[in-house]
């Protein structure tokens, strides 16, 4: 992973210190049969202290997980895994109970079934079959959807499910970790860990660069072969749109999720408070529970 996990008790000060000055991974755990597996650890915030390293992970879909990757994340104290997919998402691909004997499972889909099909992780012939659906443009497609994400019946009800587990996973003796995901890891994962950040204390900008970051993790071989020849204008102008919105993150959406929560609470600390159930105090607590001073 190259945090130094590999140590039985590293000093967590130092790690997050070291992540700090030196992030070009964003916590990739390099977990061999989990896409997109990162480690919040050492996200620096506002106030100078930066996020414990090996409490909070993300994660693309866990059906494909090794024994090697349990055994690491058994090393990290997996106590509770959130799966935010739809319940269609989750009978294709169970999560691997057997593999985690010491972790609870949340099943929060934060969407409604319909909606998954554009984040969800695809093969090749899904692909095809999904631009042979949509004869419209994609360009504003996600966008809107992390709007409705984040201001929806499902989404609120998840997310604020998903900060009472991160909540209660803190208050466990170290060491205690909290996983939550999605299939690719990227869109319906992503916000969860930007509302996260953001609730932390992580400067908005820091949030949207490890947002972006999953860019780098999220796409298979043929996946960036794909993208490239959609680059290489080898695509109609709409499949390369599909191709880039169904194997990348946007910034756009990610500000417009953002943008969709103030014009509708004010503020994101008025959403987290009111429709997450993160007041002041719960913010307070989860700071303390997560966060390290890496002089100390």
């Amino acid at each position: 992973m190259g945090h130094g996990r590999q140590t039985a008790a590293p000093d967590l000060a130092e790690v997050a210190l070291e992540r700090r000055f030196a992030a070009s991974d964003w916590g990739h755990m390099g977990l061999a049969g989990v896409r997109n597996a990162r480690d919040l650890g050492g996200l620096a915030t506002a106030d100078g202290r930066v996020v414990v390293p090996g409490r909070l992970l993300r994660s693309g879909e866990l059906a494909g997980a090794s024994v090697a990757d349990a055994r690491l994340l058994a090393d990290l104290g997996l106590a509770a895994v959130v799966d935010l997919r739809t319940e269609r998402e989750r009978s294709a691909k169970p999560d691997p109970a057997g593999l985690f004997p010491a972790a609870s499972f949340e099943f929060l889909p934060v969407i409604a079934a319909s909606a998954a099909g554009i984040t969800r992780s695809m093969g090749p012939r899904e692909l095809l079959a999904l631009f042979r659906e949509y004869e419209m443009g994609t360009e504003g497609r996600m966008s809107e959807m992390y709007a409705q994400i984040v201001t929806g019946d499902e989404g609120i009800a998840g997310y604020r499910r998903f900060f009472d587990v991160v909540m209660a996973v803190g208050e466990r003796p170290a060491p205690s970790a909290v996983l939550w995901h999605c299939s690719a890891g990227k869109d319906r994962t992503g916000i969860a860990a930007a509302l996260l950040e953001h609730a932390l204390g992580v400067p908005e900008e820091l949030v949207v660069e490890d947002y972006l970051a999953s860019n780098r993790f999220t796409q298979p071989g043929w996946a960036r072969a794909v993208l490239a020849l959609a680059d290489r204008r080898l695509f109609p102008a709409k499949l390369a749109a599909m191709a880039h919105v169904l194997y990348t993150v946007e910034e756009e959406s990610l500000r417009r999720a953002f943008d969709a929560v103030r014009g509708s609470w004010g503020s994101v600390d008025a959403y987290l408070d009111e429709a997450l159930g993160m007041d002041a105090g719960r913010v307070a607590r989860l700071r303390e529970l997560y966060l390290v001073d890496p002089a100390r």
